[in-house]
């Protein structure tokens, strides 16, 4: 049984651009079930579309559903009936799901789909009083009532207003009559959080408890205001339905002026911050700086403009982000007393030798750490435990010399050192032993060969299959082992010293027929 709300549209699918005038008793039963079930709204929408032609200009507005259903499955074809209610469907969900911004261009000029989109909409969504601001506010006379339904009155007004003023001016006046420009004052808590309808938190510095700050945001922007002062504008990402749900605020009746705002906007905000254990430092979700457990609890300072942040760790400059924060995110980081302006940040192509100076110059052996890290392979830590310095130390001059870090996953295992990297290499490219077999060989596990390998420049084999080659004397074994002693593959594997695999596959090429597999072992 159909009971979806678009089940008409379902129902009556097979019929739309059809040439078929009678309607077939049992279909014609199910539509008029259908729109006996259908949203006043849905069905009102029906109506306008089948057009006065069809329903004989019947005041639908005073007739019970039921005669007006005879009437249209009387007049409309199915064809007919299925375009109409797709339509209605259509104008139920653009009322229902847009905001008038959302079909009208902030424009001087009408896009012609647009107005009847947007007549529509008013139609359902502005109020008498609304309306009626809407004419006063562009000096228009509303037009009076006539003896007709109060709904066709209604949309009268609401045509005749579109059809006097422009895009841009409809907006505003719309804006005006539902009173988006908000104004709302508050006083700074002592936690310094104030809230702003649903979607806006502002953190803001505790040392500000007790000042008054006035919010003023409309579907464009928002603004905070300290003493008259603009100190935070951004895009308010609002629309007309949030800023109705804001109740401690005053509707004014004139929009803002934003550009006449005198925003304090700081060119670059510098940050510092005690590294948590994870030595990541995320700022506004924009910028994330990862120096690494290691660093957990050591001071970093960032210096952050709109392109850019440059990285310092306890006083040293480490390098340059090439991402940086835009204008609001700077406003609210200062505001939030969590960073202070700057007029710019320092150069990024060299070191800052103001920050530098509150580390005076040591002895560091720079020659001496690349060697160790390039020529000598050791980790950041090996050597820094090698000079005996600091990790941090280690790693900010050898950046600062232009040496390329290691990925952290390049260094696997300490332990296997050039002698069983030889040794490994030797039995993966002369002996051609799989590095499973050689991690058992040297007491590692196949990820450590397989990458040192890798690391040291050996091409390795495709996985999923081995390239392995046997001797004669090799291939004259297995097949003994296999044919005249009764083994299996990994028996003879396990005396080759290679895999199951690469045994299965050479005697298989030799002719060798496999026994077959059996559920239980032979008795």
């Amino acid at each position: 049984m159909l009971d979806e709300s678009d089940s008409l549209s379902l129902l009556l699918a097979p019929h739309k651009g059809g040439r078929q005038v009678d309607w077939p008793t049992e279909l014609r039963n199910l539509a008029a079930a259908q729109l006996e079930a259908a949203t006043d709204e849905q069905f009102q929408y029906l109506l306008m579309e089948l057009g006065s032609e069809i329903i004989l200009e019947t005041d639908f507005d005073n007739k019970p559903r039921h005669d007006l259903i005879l009437t249209i499955l009387t007049k409309a074809s199915p064809s007919e009936l299925a375009d109409a209610w797709e339509m209605a469907l259509s104008w139920c969900e653009l009322v229902s799901n847009y905001n008038l911004e959302d079909i009208v261009d902030d424009d001087d000029i009408w896009d012609e789909d647009a107005i009847p989109s947007a007549v529509e909409w008013l139609k359902v969504n502005a109020a008498d009083e609304q309306l009626a601001a809407m004419y006063a506010r562009n000096g228009l006379s509303m037009p009076q009532a006539k003896d007709h339904g109060s709904a066709r009155n209604h949309g009268r007004q609401v045509a005749e207003l579109v059809d006097q003023i422009t895009p841009r001016q409809l907006l505003a006046s719309w804006r005006v009559a539902v009173g988006v420009n908000l104004e709302s004052r508050r006083v700074i808590p002592t936690s310094g959080l104030v809230k702003f309808g649903t979607h806006w938190n502002f953190y803001l510095n505790p040392k500000l408890a007790g000042q008054s700050l006035v919010i003023r945001a409309d579907v464009d922007r928002i603004g905070l205001f300290l003493d008259d002062r603009c100190v935070f504008l951004a895009p308010s990402e609002l629309s007309e339905a949030d800023l109705s749900f804001v109740s401690d605020a005053t509707r004014t009746p004139e929009p803002f002026d934003w550009a006449s705002f005198d925003v304090v906007v700081p060119p670059a905000i510098e940050t510092t911050r005690t590294l948590p254990p994870s030595g990541a430092v995320v700022l506004r979700d924009r910028v994330r700086v990862f120096l690494g457990p290691e660093h957990g609890g050591q001071v970093a300072k960032l210096r952050v403009d709109a392109n850019e942040t440059d990285v310092y760790l306890d006083g040293m400059f480490l390098h340059t982000m090439r991402v940086g924060l835009p204008d609001p995110d700077r406003q609210a980081l200062v505001l939030a007393g969590k960073a202070r302006p700057i007029d710019r940040v320092r150069p990024t192509h060299a070191r800052d030798r103001s920050v530098a100076a509150e580390s005076p110059a040591d002895s560091f052996d720079i020659d001496r750490a690349r060697r160790l890290y390039e020529d000598d392979k050791l980790t950041l830590e090996q050597t820094a435990e090698a000079m005996a310095v600091k990790l941090w130390k280690v790693r900010a001059r050898l950046m600062e010399a232009g040496v390329v870090m290691r990925p952290r996953h390049a260094i696997r295992n300490s332990k296997f050192t050039p002698e069983l990297l030889a040794k490994a290499r030797k039995m993966y490219e002369d002996d051609q032993l799989t590095t499973t077999v050689i991690a058992q060989r040297l007491g590692f596990s196949a990820s450590t060969v397989g990458h040192s390998l890798h690391v040291a420049g050996v091409r390795l084999r495709p996985g999923g299959h081995t390239t392995i080659q046997f001797t004669p004397d090799q291939l004259r074994l297995a097949r003994d082992i296999y044919l005249n002693q009764g083994k299996g593959y990994r028996a003879v594997a396990k005396a080759l010293g290679t895999n199951y695999n690469a045994v299965r596959r050479a005697l298989i090429e030799a002719g060798v027929k496999p026994r077959p597999r059996v559920g239980t072992s032979a008795r």
